[in-house]
């Protein structure tokens, strides 16, 4: 795998300072951080171990696709040195680089923004329109697999449910 390594002078002046500090026209403060996602223990503990479990892997079975692509996915998120955006403010020419994201499943950064995302479009768009009634329906374990492979125990329009 790759390692991280250090910044330029350019970059580390773009990535360090507060926007809100350095621009006293800014209305809502900056609370933009970078993450280090290179230092948390999961990233620190897929990169180290990823490309052998990937070859034991392939000698017992390879993985599927979109496995290999979460997991690629997220080693490069949020690394600067794998792809990012300079953004600039209008006002004060303030730059900064801002890493890309994988958006996957099983990076806590992107799956958290999801979430939240997803929350907030419930909270704003539908619940305030919609008459909500909750329903729970709880199906026994052995039929989860079923459930989630095949469409077999899904029910259909037909269904009363």
């Amino acid at each position: 795998m790759w390692a991280a390594g250090p910044l330029c002078a350019q970059q580390q002046r773009m990535v360090a300072p507060s926007h809100a500090a350095l621009c006293p026209r800014t209305v809502n403060t900056d609370s933009y951080q970078r993450r280090d996602p290179e230092h948390t223990a999961l990233h620190r503990v897929l990169s180290q171990h990823w490309p052998a479990f990937l070859e034991r892997t392939e000698q017992a079975g390879a993985l599927p696709d979109y496995v290999k692509r979460e997991i690629e996915g997220y080693l490069d998120c949020g690394i600067l040195e794998r792809g990012h955006a300079r953004i600039e403010c209008r006002r004060c020419g303030f730059e900064r680089l801002v890493p890309f994201s994988c958006k996957g499943r099983i990076c806590p950064s992107c799956s958290g923004r999801r979430m939240n995302d997803i929350a907030a479009h419930l909270v704003d768009r539908v619940f305030p329109s919609t008459p909500i009634r909750q329903w729970v329906s709880s199906f026994p374990w052995g039929c989860t697999p079923l459930w989630v492979t095949t469409n077999s125990c899904a029910p259909t329009s037909s269904t009363p449910l």
